[in-house]
């Protein structure tokens, strides 16, 4: 479906941690961090497909295959 992913544990190092617990802290130097790997996620995608049929066609293929080979 060419959704771009962002694993929070590959930015880890980059983000703001609480000193005791560990978690986030979700502050304006985190959340910076985490707007541009969106940003860089979204640049490297690829176009989405022109119709829908593009999109479909290897679950058609597959489903096809198993249909025939029965």
């Amino acid at each position: 479906m060419n959704i771009p992913v962002i694993k929070i544990s590959q930015l880890g190092k980059k983000l703001d941690r609480d000193a005791t617990t560990g978690d986030i802290e979700w502050k304006k130097h985190s959340i910076s961090i985490l707007l541009e790997a969106i940003e860089q996620a979204i640049q490297r995608r690829q176009a989405p497909p022109s119709t829908m049929d593009e999109l479909l066609m290897p679950w058609q293929i597959v489903r096809n295959f198993r249909l025939f080979r029965i």
